[in-house]
């Protein structure tokens, strides 16, 4: 899909998974460098902005997970949105 084309739902979901994907390649630099500060504090910035963009996703659309269901304050989304299974997601 082309950049341009997607839904800001779309484009905040894959800043979320890209997020995600290089907090897992920087988890495993870390297991082999665990005294990397300038690692760790790159590993912790992007942790602080996918778990903002969590947070985001979860006001603007439903709560990804539940640590960002209370995120939505109003109601318990997590139990009212389709599954992924149902088409959510």
């Amino acid at each position: 899909m082309n950049y341009n084309s997607m839904s800001e739902q779309e484009r905040l979901m894959n800043e979320i998974n890209t997020l995600g994907f290089v907090m897992f390649e920087m988890a495993e630099y870390l297991d082999t460098h665990p005294f990397d500060r300038d690692a760790i504090d790159y590993f912790s910035h992007q942790t602080r902005r996918r778990n903002q963009a969590m947070r985001e996703y979860a006001v603007k659309y439903t709560p990804l997970t539940l640590d960002t269901a209370d995120a939505c304050n109003k109601e318990w989304l997590w139990a009212l949105d389709p599954m992924p299974w149902e088409g959510g997601c």
